[in-house]
């Protein structure tokens, strides 16, 4: 009995000494599969080598791109400092066309001053006489208006016969009902004040048509005292004494005291606002 239990003993001694040793061969083999699969050097290096490649290919684009961009932007800055040269030498021209700009503005002013002073003093010795039935003068003015004022102003009030340079109708165009006004040039500046003192001191007739005699004003002139019309008009509602004095300058005399004179409506509605009651 004690040698088959001995036995027993042995047997199972050397089968735990069996798995022993094939845990170890085992383990073993683990080791040496975990030596094969490791990386050398060589392949490290190789790996490396790539990387760099890599690397290298994409800065080599990044390089091409920026200079390019470079390029792009030397370009970019000649052509801004070419549009500041151009721009600056733009405005140096501008600069100096606004001023001769404003000169001419200036001189075109002052001619056309000048132009219109020049047309008002040719205009001195003409009278406009408005009301004259079209066609009476049977194509000659000049005669009948020598004997037009002489029959309508009186003999006695004026030269027998009225000296005239010359006379025609207004080349206006003929209006329905109403007839062109004659322009009559006097030989003399003082028959032509006189002439237009006597039609402003009575109403004046011929053949049954009112008349009407004015200065003949150049059309600046003219525009220039129309601004004055609604003044002119309470100025006569009020009974004050008003007229113009060459070209354009508006006078008014408020119950005999001194004249005043103003450039504009607004001034004189302001001075009459307060120099005349209930204006």
């Amino acid at each position: 009995m004690l040698t088959r239990h001995k036995k027993a003993e042995k047997e199972d001694m050397e089968d735990e000494s069996v798995m022993k040793i094939s845990e170890e061969q085992s383990a073993n083999a683990n080791i040496s599969s975990t030596k094969a699969a490791a990386p050398t050097n060589l392949d490290i290096m190789e790996a490396i080598t790539n990387l760099s490649n890599s690397f290298d290919k994409k800065l080599e684009v990044i390089s091409t791109t920026l200079l390019e961009v470079n390029v792009s932007l030397a370009s970019i800055s000649n052509r801004v400092a070419q549009t500041e040269e151009a721009t600056k030498a733009h405005e140096n021209r501008i600069e100096s066309l606004e001023r001769l700009c404003a000169r001419l503005e200036n001189d075109c002013e002052r001619l056309r001053e000048k132009t219109s002073d020049l047309e008002s003093r040719s205009r001195w010795q003409n009278v406009r006489i408005v009301g004259i039935k079209e066609g009476v003068e049977n194509g000659r003015p000049t005669e009948f208006v020598t004997k037009f004022l002489t029959r309508v102003l009186g003999e006695e009030n004026t030269d027998n016969p009225v000296k005239i340079d010359r006379a025609h109708r207004s080349p206006q165009p003929l209006r329905e009902g109403r007839s062109r006004a004659f322009i009559v040039r006097l030989h003399h500046y003082q028959v032509k004040e006189r002439i237009l003192h006597l039609a402003r001191s009575k109403p004046l007739e011929y053949d049954g048509h009112k008349i009407h005699m004015f200065p003949d004003l150049a059309a600046d002139v003219l525009k220039q005292r129309q601004k004055f019309d609604n003044i002119r008009k309470k100025c006569r509602e009020h009974e004050v004494r008003c007229g113009f004095r060459f070209p354009s300058k508006f006078m008014v005399t408020v119950r005999g005291k001194e004249t005043k004179v103003f450039e504009s409506p607004e001034s004189a509605e302001m001075y009459l606002r307060g120099a005349v009651e209930n204006w």
